[in-house]
């Protein structure tokens, strides 16, 4: 009987197309997120790329600036030293 006397019985209805846009939720930075993880992709993109090709223009490089390959190699170590430096490990 308890259980009678506090419930009510309604009828159903029917949801309405503009009501489920009611619940989508914002995010708290407004997107940005977003537009952060692009540019950090973008610079992966292309820093990974230069370092993973390097090999290939090296000896272009030594040819173009007339030094010798340990000055080529240490610019490519150099690079890479710095990019995993720079990380947050």
């Amino acid at each position: 009987e308890a259980a009678e006397s506090t419930s009510e019985k309604r009828k159903l209805r029917k949801l309405e197309d503009d009501e489920e846009y009611d619940y989508i939720t914002v995010p708290p930075d407004g997107g940005f997120g977003w537009i952060v993880l692009i540019a950090c992709f973008l610079i992966n993109l292309i820093i990974d790329g230069f370092l993973y090709a390097f090999g290939a223009i090296s000896d272009t490089l030594k040819k173009h600036f007339e030094c010798q390959e340990w000055a080529v190699s240490l610019v490519i170590s150099l690079a890479c030293g710095f990019y995993l430096l720079s990380g947050n490990y």
